[in-house]
C-alpha cells in the first residue's frame, strides 16, 4: 500500500463468461457508456470495458436472513457473518499488486449494535489480519457507548498486533447502532454516507498533506521527508496513523478519530473503500450505488470502476444498506427495551 507502486503484470485469465445486459434497464451514461457485465448470478465482472482483473477477485453478498452468498476464491471469508438488519455488499481484488493485503470483518454484537471493519495493510497482511480477527472476537468486552471505549478498544488491538508483527495497517470501524452510527479510524480508508441530499465523505484521511497531522508528527519528534516526490513520515510510511508498525510508534499515532451521526429519515447507505479506490470520482460512486439493483453489485461495479481507471492497490469496497430490512421489523418485539424498528408492517422510516 505504501511501498512504490509495484508495476506487475495483471493475470492472464479472462472473467467468466457473462452477459452484457443489465438485470434491469439502466442508463448506460453512468457506466461512462456502458453498462456494467453481470454474471448468470448477478455477478458484476465488468464495468465500461473489458478489464482482465486478476483471479484474486471476490464478492461476498450478505442478506440479513442470515444467508452469505460468495463470487470467486474470497480470502478470510470465515471473518463475515450475517448482521440482523442490513444488506451488505463487499467486492475486492488484488489488482495489480503481487497479494493481497486487505481484510474485512463483520460482527453483530446484540440486538441493534453490529460492526464492520475493514483494515488496508502494509509490509504485509499479518496486522490487518490480527486485527480484523480480534474485532470479531474480543469487540463483545466492549460497550462501545462513547468515544473512550473505541479510544480502548484501539488500545487493545494495537498491543495485540505489535506483539506478534512488525506489520502494520489502516483500520476503519463502523458500528452501527441503534439510533447512531460510530465511525473510528485511522489512516487513509475513505467513508460516505447516502442520504436523499447526495454523498457526504464524512473522512479526512490520516496522510502526509494533512497539515494538523503533519504538525503532530512533527510535534511527536518524527519527520517530513519527500522520497520521490511522496511526503513521508521519517521518510518511510505516507500514513500518520496506524495500528501495528512497531517501530513507527511514536511518531506515528494508533488513537482513532472518531466520528458520530444519527441516523435519519433519507440515509440509505454507508460506503467504506480502501484508498485502492480513490481514482473513483464520488458523485460516480454515488450513481453507481442508486443504479444498481443490489449492494453487492454496486460494490463490484465500484471496485471495477476503480481498477478500469488504473489503480496500483489493492481495492476494497463495502456497501451497507442503511434501510432497515423487513427480516428484522418482523423479529422484533414492541417489547423489547431497545426496540429500533416498530413491529409490524409499518412503513420503512428510511426509505426515501
Amino acid at each position: 500500500m505504501f511501498s512504490d507502486f509495484l508495476s506487475t503484470p495483471l493475470d492472464s485469465s479472462s472473467p467468466r463468461m457473462a452477459y452484457s445486459a443489465s438485470p434491469r434497464s439502466r442508463k448506460p451514461a453512468i457506466y461512462r457508456g456502458t453498462p456494467p457485465t453481470f454474471t448468470s448470478t448477478l455477478r458484476c465482472v465488468q464495468s465500461g470495458t473489458e478489464i482482465g482483473l486478476p483471479e484474486e477477485t471476490w464478492e461476498i453478498n450478505i442478506e440479513p436472513d442470515g444467508n452469505i452468498k460468495k463470487e470467486g476464491k474470497a480470502l478470510n471469508s470465515e471473518l463475515i457473518e450475517p448482521l440482523p438488519r442490513f444488506a451488505i455488499g463487499i467486492a475486492q481484488t488484488r489488482g495489480i499488486r503481487e497479494s493481497m493485503e486487505d481484510v474485512i470483518s463483520t460482527c453483530h454484537l446484540e440486538r441493534n449494535k453490529d460492526l464492520v471493519g475493514m483494515f488496508d495493510g502494509h509490509n504485509g497482511d499479518s496486522a490487518a489480519r490480527i486485527a480484523a480477527t480480534l474485532l470479531k472476537q474480543d469487540t463483545k468486552n466492549y460497550t462501545l457507548l462513547d468515544d473512550i471505549h473505541f479510544i480502548d478498544l484501539f488500545n487493545h488491538l494495537q498491543k495485540k498486533i505489535v506483539s506478534q508483527t512488525q506489520s502494520g495497517t489502516t483500520a476503519t470501524v463502523l458500528y452501527l447502532g441503534c439510533e447512531i452510527v460510530k465511525i473510528a479510524y485511522v489512516g487513509d480508508c475513505s467513508v460516505y454516507l447516502i442520504d436523499s441530499n447526495g454523498i457526504n465523505k464524512i473522512t479526512v484521511p490520516h496522510h502526509c498533506g494533512n497539515i494538523l497531522e503533519e504538525k503532530r508528527i512533527l510535534t511527536s519528534g518524527g519527520t517530513i521527508e519527500d522520497i520521490g516526490g511522496i511526503r513521508r513520515v521519517n521518510g518511510i510510511i505516507n500514513i500518520t496513523r496506524s495500528l501495528g508498525d512497531k517501530e513507527l510508534h511514536p511518531p506515528l499515532s494508533f488513537e482513532p478519530e472518531i466520528c458520530s451521526v444519527n441516523i435519519k429519515k433519507g440515509l440509505s447507505h454507508i460506503v467504506i473503500t480502501s484508498d485502492g479506490a480513490d481514482t473513483v470520482d464520488e458523485k460516480e460512486l454515488e450513481k453507481m450505488i442508486r443504479r444498481s439493483p443490489t449492494v453487492s453489485i454496486a460494490a463490484a461495479a465500484i471496485r471495477n470502476e476503480a481498477f478500469k481507471q488504473k489503480s496500483k492497490d489493492n481495492i476494497s469496497v463495502i456497501v451497507v444498506d442503511m434501510k432497515f430490512s423487513s427480516y428484522e421489523r418482523k423479529t422484533t418485539s414492541p417489547l423489547v427495551d431497545d426496540l429500533c424498528i416498530a413491529g409490524g408492517d409499518e412503513d420503512n422510516p428510511f426509505d426515501f
